[in-house]
Order: C-alpha cells, then structure tokens, then sequence
C-alpha cells in the first residue's frame, strides 16, 4: 500500500481493471527474449496474451501502461500479481493468417471482404495481441491492504489481464515518495496521474535529456530548475548556455530578487538593444511583442547590475598536478569492475582482469613511490603498457582508450589565468558559488564556444576539488551543459578546448555527487556524446531522436528495451519518455510523461513586461 494514503477498504477493483467488462484477456505464453547491444546481451521476459477484439479497448490502449496477471505466490486471503509494462498490442484476424500465396486472388479478396465485418460484428475470429515487458514488482493484496513488492514472480498460464486503476498507479509510481515531492509531470496515458520526482536525488545523481532541435530541451531543463530552485532554498545554478535559450526561459527567475540571478557574457554590452538581440525567444510569442518585452528584460538586467562581463583568460596548457589524480584513475576502473559485476554486464572473465589492472595499479604506484593522491604524469604512459598485453578483452580495451585519454589530458587540463581588460574572474565565480547565499543562479552565454568550454573546465576541475580538499556538501550545486556535444564530444581535441571540457565534465559527475554536485546534460545527438559521461546518469528524459543510432544508443547506455525507445518516435513536443534509478518513486521503470509548458510561464513574464 501507498505509505503516504490513508487506510481504507480496499478491494481488486478499486487497484485493477478491465476497462468495465469490455477487456477479455489472457496470458498466453511468458517467452525469453535477448537483445543482441553492442557491449552486452540483454535478457528480457515478454508475456503474450490473447484478448476478444474491440474498438474501446483499442481506444483504451497506450504503450506504457502497466498490467496484471495473478501468479503462483497467491494462497488463501493473499492475491498476488504479476505487473508488466505494455510494449505493444496490434489487432489480430485468425482467417487472414493463412492467406499464403498459395491462395487464389479471388478467394484472398472473399476472406479479407469477410474480415472487415468481423472487426465491426466482434466475431471469434478477430482478436488482439497485447505484448508485455516483465516489471520487477509483484502487487499483493491481502484483505483490504495492499503492497507493491520489488521482485518477480512467474505468472499463471490462463491468468486474466487486468490494468492498474488511477489509484493503484499513482501509488505504484509515487509510493515511495512523500506526497509533497515536486511533479514532474503527467503520464501521457492518463493525464490524472501525477509523476513525482526526489528533487534531491535529480540534481545529485544527474539527468540526460535528450531529443532533436526542436524537441522542447531547454523547455523541459527550465522546469527541471525550477523544481531544484524551488525545493531547496540553498541551491545553486550554473548554466552552460551556448544557444542563448536561457535568459528568457528563466525570466522570472532572472527577475526575482531573491533569486539574484547573474548572465554572465564574453564582451562588453552596455545598451540594452545590443543585450536583447542575444535572447532567443519562444516560438510562440509574436516576434514583435518579443521585441519590446526584450529590451525591457534586458534594461531591467543592465541597470540592476545583473550582467557581468567575463574575465579575459588565454588559456595556457600546462600539467595540472591538482586536476588528474591517480585515485581518479583507480575509479575509472573500479566503474568497470562494478559494470562487469552488474546483472546488466555480468562477464566473470572481464570483471577479473579488471581487478588484475587494480592489483596492478597499486604495484606500479608502490614502486615509483607514487600514491592515489598523486597527480598523474607521463608515467602513466607505462602502466597502460603494462596492461595493454590483455587489451584483446574488449572490457581491458575500453580501459585502456580511456586511460589514454587521460594520458594525454593530464597535460593539458588546467588554464591559467592570463589578464587582458577587466570583467569577473574565475575565482570570483567559484567564491559566488560556493557560498551559501548571493546569487542563486549564473547563465554564462558566450558568443565565442571555446571559452565557454575553457570556462566549464576552469570552473568544473577548480569546484571539485575545493570540495573535495575540505569535504564540503554545501550549498547544492548544479551544473547545466546545454548543447552537451559541444562541451563533452566523444572525439574531443586540444586546439578547441573540447579536451579539457570533456575530461573536467567526466571527472565532476563521476565524483560530485559524494560533495553535493549534480549535472544536467542536455543534446540533440546522444551518440556524439563522451560515453564515459552517459555512464554517470541516473535519470534521462528521451524525446523524439529520428536517428537510429541514437536510440540504440538509449538502449545500450540504459538498459532499456529497444522497442520502448522506438515509441518515442511518436510523441509530440513536451512529451518524454522517462526512466530514473532513483528519482522517481519507482526504479528504472520507462514511464511516458507528459510535462508541464515552460512557455506558459515565459509568456506570461513577457507579456506582463510588455504590458
């Protein structure tokens, strides 16, 4: 039972249902499936039930939506079912089956004549097919109590399929979670059930979301800093802006004074018409009304003091002996250790040799007198000789790619300050945003990407490891990379920054979350992304990716079933398909959601300015 709703009588019907006697179904087989991905295979149970065709149960029907078959752990009083996630249904007409084409033109054209009729007379020869993805939760229900139980039992052959009620999935989906938590948004299957999210555990475990131009991105981060800002008072925001999508999106908190937002630029702007022209504005305000409100907004900003121009830095390659540690190196390969030791990676022989590279690791820093705490030099050079000779295990080979690029990023991780003019230098901005109070939320939109990038790694390597020498939680901190394939590409380079960026982006989400650092990643293409990144989120959003390799993508960094993903195709804009491992009130469970429009909020801000 939900632990937060009150106790009452509770029956079946009040948790579960056949959409009012229409829905006729049955379990008809459990088969295993295995999904072939590029690094592991993928085990999954599909149940297959046969079900009375009708057009109000196609009507009814959405993928996503959960359904029950009782299994054999019921005894008397106690009524136990197992759930499944509804993958796909299709209508079914067993005369057509056999219209081989051995079959006559003539006598193919009579059955499918008869067929057309069969769908509206409801005949036994018409039928769906309701596919189902295994949940791990089984509900039982014992008197008028019930419980939504992690685990998995085998269902009954012949067991009736019913569906979740409104009431049954919002305690399914929300249980876990005080009733206070934050929304996120609706699921798009049944608009009154709310989806709720640890605002907590979002921030600090970090989010993905992903969807092509146009998608509704910058929309949905906006909301998602909304809820961070709004449920804990001491948090703080950094925004990576490389669209100038974000000044106009956060406009009311940009203007509230308790917020005391800072937009941080790379050049001197003075009038407000030269800082209005950098805002974009939302597709559905007038561009004319836009373009007063604008000004407005950016007056507003100019004359409160809000705009900050940023310091003038060259960045100098150096060897940064605070950046790169060799305890950094040692949790590079204890995530693969844990990977390889997961239900989802499982590989004994891999996970070995990868405890082999760790035992290794520790000879080689003992006997040059090295230790985790040391920063990592050239010398590094040797040990991934050393472990190169078992690199024809794919899980050594990706070890030693990665250690490479670390090889060759230790040398050129930190900038150095160079003074050229005035503006607001980095150390200033670390001080801001380690402190608890002043500004709550800093937007850095710059013209020119690779300082944007020298300022992400500046800011990203420096913030770790203050935290990390005083062990310091607070205040929260999140960090925001929109447009991440500029910042965290998987084939990064020296000339243009994207080196540093990358491997500084790497290192804060895989360490933040210990000291209070959390990281939004936002792209339109997931597969030009730095994949040692993707493996550090714990909640991703999943709007429309057209391209086939980015949804495979989803699927393998993931673990999610490749045929929920290709679902995505269909939604619309605010639509997402969302899955967390440990955010949501239920774990890793693909949930399709509807969320709330930003744009409401953006016009309205606007429109009032502009009136």
């Amino acid at each position: 039972m939900n632990p937060h709703e009150e106790k009452g009588d509770t029956s079946q019907n009040d948790l579960l249902t056949d959409f009012g006697g229409v829905l006729n179904a049955r379990l008809e087989k459990v088969d295993d499936d295995y999904i072939q991905l590029e690094r592991y295979r993928s085990r999954r149970l599909i149940a297959t039930c046969i079900a009375e065709f009708s057009p109000s149960v196609m009507r009814e029907l959405s993928a996503g939506m959960i359904f029950s078959i009782p299994n054999f752990a019921g005894s008397e009083g106690v009524a136990s079912f197992s759930l499944f996630e509804l993958v796909d249904y299709r209508p079914l007409h067993f005369g057509a089956l056999g219209l081989g084409q051995d079959v006559p033109p003539a006598l193919k054209l009579e059955i499918l004549s008869n067929a057309q009729d069969d769908w509206r007379q409801g005949a036994e020869s018409a039928g769906l097919v309701l596919l189902g993805e295994r949940v791990n939760y089984d509900l039982v229900i014992t008197g008028t109590d019930y419980n939504f139980l992690p685990g998995w039992n085998f269902p009954v052959i012949g067991g009736k399929v019913r569906f979740l009620t409104e009431r049954a999935l919002t305690a399914f989906i929300n249980g876990n979670l005080p009733n206070d938590a934050p929304v996120v948004g609706t699921l798009r299957s049944n608009k009154r059930v709310e989806v709720k999210v640890d605002s907590r555990l979002l921030a600090e475990h970090h989010v993905g979301v992903f969807a092509y131009t146009g998608g509704g991105k910058s929309n949905l981060v906006s909301q998602i800093i909304r809820t961070v800002i709004r449920e804990d008072p001491s948090s703080k925001i950094l925004i990576f802006d490389a669209a100038g999508e974000y000044v106009v999106n956060l406009i009311d908190l940009m203007l509230d004074e308790q917020i005391g937002a800072t937009l941080l630029v790379d050049e001197d702007i003075r009038d407000p018409e030269s800082l209005a022209r950098r805002f974009a504005h939302p597709a559905r305000f007038s561009s004319d009304g836009f373009s007063n409100a604008r000004v407005k907004l950016a007056k507003i900003l100019l004359e409160s003091g809000r705009v900050k121009r940023a310091f003038d830095t060259t960045a100098l390659p150096r060897f940064a002996s605070e950046t790169v540690l060799y305890r950094d190196v040692f949790s590079i390969i204890q995530e693969k250790v844990d990977y390889y030791s997961s239900e989802r990676g499982r590989n004994t022989a891999s996970k070995v040799l990868l405890v082999n590279c760790m035992n290794l690791l520790s000879v080689f820093l003992k006997e040059r007198h090295l230790d985790f705490d040391s920063p990592v030099g050239q010398e590094i050079r040797s040990y991934i000789e050393l472990i190169s000779q078992n690199s024809a295990n794919k899980a050594v080979g990706y070890l030693v790619s990665d250690l490479s690029e670390v090889a060759l990023a230790a040398m050129n991780m930190q900038s150095v300050e160079v003074p050229s003019g005035h503006g607001l230098p980095d150390s200033e901005l670390l001080s801001i945003l380690g402190e608890v109070g002043g500004s709550r939320l800093i937007i850095a939109s710059f013209f020119d990407l690779t300082r944007l990038r020298h300022l992400a790694a500046s800011l990203c390597n420096r913030t770790i490891r203050r935290r990390k020498s005083h062990f310091i939680k607070v205040p929260r901190l999140l960090f925001v990379f929109d447009e991440a394939q500029e910042m965290i590409p998987k084939e990064p380079h020296d000339e243009d920054g994207t080196r540093s960026s990358s491997l500084a982006v790497e290192q804060l989400l895989r360490q933040g979350r210990k000291y209070g650092l959390g990281g939004i990643v936002a792209t339109q293409r997931l597969a030009f992304l730095n994949t040692n990144v993707l493996q550090q989120i714990h909640t991703y959003f999943v709007g429309v990716l057209p391209r086939p390799y980015d949804r495979s993508t989803i699927s393998e960094q993931f673990a999610i079933d490749p045929s929920i993903v290709d679902k995505t195709l269909e939604l619309k804009v605010g639509q997402w398909l969302l899955s967390s491992y440990g955010a949501t009130g239920v774990h890793a469970l693909p949930l399709f959601i509807q969320a709330a429009d930003n744009e409401l909020t953006v016009i309205e801000s606007l429109n009032k300015m502009q009136g």
